[in-house]
């Protein structure tokens, strides 16, 4: 399950560790409640600190992680929302 804080023009995300994700985690976000998500990144470790291109002070975002394996994503997370103040 994720769980994030916003801050400025960044998003921490961090999640309790998935003993399934031997090839790390794939972090997706939207602008819209429900998705379609899009891929912003991945991480080796149950956090990600979002920084890409678009993120706006007042902006809400939903994100999910995928726990990825050799066979890719395991499963994915439950929506999180952030707003950025």
């Amino acid at each position: 399950k994720a769980g994030g804080r916003g801050g400025g023009p960044l998003d921490t995300l961090t999640w309790s560790p998935y003993a399934g994700a031997t090839n790390g985690y794939t972090v997706q976000r939207s602008t819209v409640n429900g998705g379609p998500y899009t891929t912003v990144g991945t991480s080796t470790s149950p956090a990600f600190n979002d920084q890409t291109p678009g993120l706006v002070n007042g902006g809400t975002y939903y994100y999910v992680v995928q726990p990825d394996n050799a066979n890719g994503a395991v499963c994915t997370s439950n929506q999180v929302t952030i707003i950025i103040p």
